[in-house]
């Protein structure tokens, strides 16, 4: 199911840095499901796909707040997969509007939990689809999704310094 991809995120929320241990496991998860893609003209594996990636954007968001607190440095290896999590669903012209804004969520969320350490200010700053992910969402029509972007844009100027 779709939605089991999201409990990952909960339970990293419920059990804080001791989901440290699963997480190198539950990343290859992730990554795996995060490669699912769906051909034009399919609608229902469309709408399935674009469900499965929102909620490993859920599931992503609710790891690094869980390891906020205890643990925020077991993560960091694992930065490039989400940015390539990110680059896959940003070249995906099947993607919808509650999947970029679950991306520019999870990219305010890496700003906020770990945007002050220089590793990933470096990553983030030479990655150009992150910023126009957030741009996309920030000139979004959908009220959620400009919100999303403009919470997103903030953390990257936080971050940053700019956007």
């Amino acid at each position: 199911r779709v939605s089991t991809q999201s409990t990952w995120g909960d339970v990293a929320l419920s059990i804080g840095g001791y989901f440290a241990k699963y997480l190198p496991v539950v990343v290859q998860v992730l990554q795996a499901a995060g490669r699912m893609t769906a051909a034009s003209g399919d609608d229902e594996v469309i709408e399935w796909v674009n469900t499965l990636r929102e909620s490993i954007c859920v599931a992503y968001t609710g790891i690094m707040q869980g390891l906020k607190s205890d643990k925020p440095e077991e993560f960091l290896p694992h930065l490039v997969a989400v940015l390539e999590f990110l680059h896959a669903v940003h070249n995906d012209p099947l993607k919808d509007d509650e999947v970029l804004r679950s991306c520019v969520a999870v990219i305010g969320d890496l700003c906020n939990v770990y945007g002050k350490r220089p590793q990933v200010q470096s990553q983030l700053n030479s990655d150009p689809v992150v910023r126009q992910m957030v741009r996309d969402a920030c000139g979004s029509s959908d009220r959620s999704i400009k919100e999303a972007g403009d919470w997103a844009a903030s953390m990257l100027r936080e971050c940053l310094g700019t956007l």
